[in-house]
């Protein structure tokens, strides 16, 4: 099979975010898979797009803008992916610098919680490191600092919801999220919708605008992958998915370990907002 009918992933981060690989290695992974094409969808930010596609258009690979939008519905967060829009968009830009300026002032709270605690971090270097940075940084420099053994006990002993360092994040809710996306030309998909520890309201979220559904997911059994794909029939969506590649802090995931074919692929192309 060529690579122009292939395969592709449409859900990865990097260093950006919350992934540990820069850009260059996250191609380099992809064009190690055989992949047709892919899309970075770091966390609130868009750092990662420019290098990543030209990185792209170098190795003859297709790519598509992407991003991950953090929403929330009430005390429920929930996971938007964006795909295909103006990254210079103003209001897009404007929307994300506000998630970048809370998530550093989120980051630096957990901090001064820490130190409380008896845990001294550099807050110069945490910041520095990440365009979005969030909980898992945290907990790395934490690990980085001899505070604890591993990211997982710094979520149980400090950073997990009810823990004595965690802050909530900036929210914005599902409307105003998808709203914000399509002005900027992007479809809207509502991402992992199974990971979520409580019952979406799919039938709200398409009524808000949701245009697709990720229905290809790693960790997902078969039953699971033909729910989500009935329930997109239902509701009219989009298919799309992928790996949710993080790289180290996830290393049971690689880049390709989840993807769609080239039809799915050309459909989202040409449904932005």
């Amino acid at each position: 099979m060529s690579r122009r009918r292939g395969r592709y992933d449409l859900h990865i981060h990097t260093d950006c975010s919350d992934g540990t690989d820069p850009v260059a290695v996250v191609v380099e992974r992809v064009v190690s898979a055989e992949l047709a094409g892919f899309s970075i969808t770091d966390h609130d930010t868009i750092a990662a797009q420019s290098e990543a596609a030209q990185r792209a258009a170098d190795a003859g690979i297709d790519y598509v803008y992407g991003l991950e939008l953090s929403v929330a519905e009430g005390d429920h967060d929930i996971h938007l992916l964006v795909y295909g829009y103006d990254p210079d968009h103003d209001e897009l830009n404007e929307w994300l610098g506000r998630f970048r300026q809370a998530r550093r002032e989120r980051a630096l709270g957990m901090v001064k919680r820490l130190k409380e605690h008896g845990i001294d971090l550099d807050a110069n270097l945490l910041l520095a490191e990440r365009d979005a940075v969030g909980r898992p940084h945290v907990a790395r420099a934490m690990v980085d600092a001899g505070a604890v053994r591993t990211i997982r006990e710094a979520f149980d002993r400090y950073l997990g919801v009810g823990r004595p360092a965690y802050l909530p994040k900036y929210k914005i809710s599902p409307a105003d999220g998808i709203e914000v996306a399509q002005r900027a030309g992007g479809a809207v998909v509502l991402a992992h919708p199974a990971s979520y520890p409580f019952r979406i309201d799919l039938a709200g979220l398409v009524r808000d605008g949701l245009q697709g559904i990720e229905t290809t997911y790693p960790f997902w059994n078969h039953s699971t992958t033909a729910h989500w794909r009935s329930q997109a029939k239902a509701h009219g969506l989009l298919e799309t998915g992928g790996s949710d590649y993080h790289g180290a802090i996830r290393p049971q995931v690689d880049v390709g370990d989840a993807t769609i074919d080239r039809t799915m692929f050309e459909r989202l192309l040409t449904s932005g907002g």
